[in-house]
């Protein structure tokens, strides 16, 4: 399995790349965990990953580390109507206002047990998480 850290990096810099910049720069994210998931929404950079991961950046070259008050790995995020989505391990749903301050919100068990949750999509009014065995959740 490839690295995905680097694949963050690929990505980031596709991202800056479309800003206007016409050269690839490594970033260091200010951790050494697995980082899975980016998104970006009013003028936030979120990032996602292991041991539940919370990186912020305004620019997407200086990242901070933010507290998510979970250990699960996160391996998605999204946003929409202003409110960033966290997805992870055991079930693991995250939510922000802000992408700063995060608080942990509900699933309903499954009848096999909690399940892991690999990727989110926000929409304005819907947001749906997909997860492990054909699993998904959604509000």
């Amino acid at each position: 399995m490839s690295n995905p850290a680097r694949w963050f990096f690929v990505f980031l810099c596709s991202t800056l790349a479309t800003m206007g910049q016409s050269t690839w720069t490594s970033v260091s994210s200010s951790t050494n965990k697995n980082l899975w998931g980016v998104t970006w929404a009013d003028g936030l950079f979120v990032a996602v990953g292991d041991e539940g991961t919370v990186l912020t950046s305004s620019d997407g070259r200086e990242w901070t580390q933010r507290p998510s008050g979970t250990t699960e790995t996160l391996r998605g995020v999204s946003s929409a109507d202003r409110r960033f989505v966290a997805v992870g391990t055991n079930a693991t749903i995250l939510l922000s206002s802000d992408g700063f301050s995060w608080r942990k919100a509900e699933m309903a068990e499954t009848a096999t047990g909690p399940t892991d949750l690999n990727a989110v999509l926000a929409l304005p009014g819907k947001t749906v998480a997909l997860g492990d065995n054909g699993t998904y959740a959604y509000e």
